[in-house]
């Protein structure tokens, strides 16, 4: 969706970041599908649960972390969980 943004023109011909333009439509896509009903439901769930996979420190999963700390401060109320 960033590639399409951009070639739409909605970055105004500036350069494309990470940080926030990639970043955002990680955010956006997380609260868009927390906010989808399930098993039937006319209300969204009240608990999200989010995997974020990959190994903490590799750079392709460094976009994914920070959406979630950014977003983290957004909502207030994000707990987050290591699993091995």
């Amino acid at each position: 969706s960033v590639i399409e943004k951009e070639r739409k023109g909605d970055y105004l011909g500036k350069t494309v970041q990470v940080v926030p333009h990639v970043t955002d439509e990680i955010k956006q896509w997380i609260q868009s599908v927390s906010s989808v009903p399930v098993d039937g439901q006319t209300r969204p769930a009240d608990v999200c649960v989010i995997e974020l996979g990959g190994t903490v420190g590799d750079i392709e999963s460094m976009p994914f972390i920070e959406a979630l700390r950014q977003l983290s401060f957004s909502l207030g109320i994000v707990g987050f969980s290591c699993c091995n």
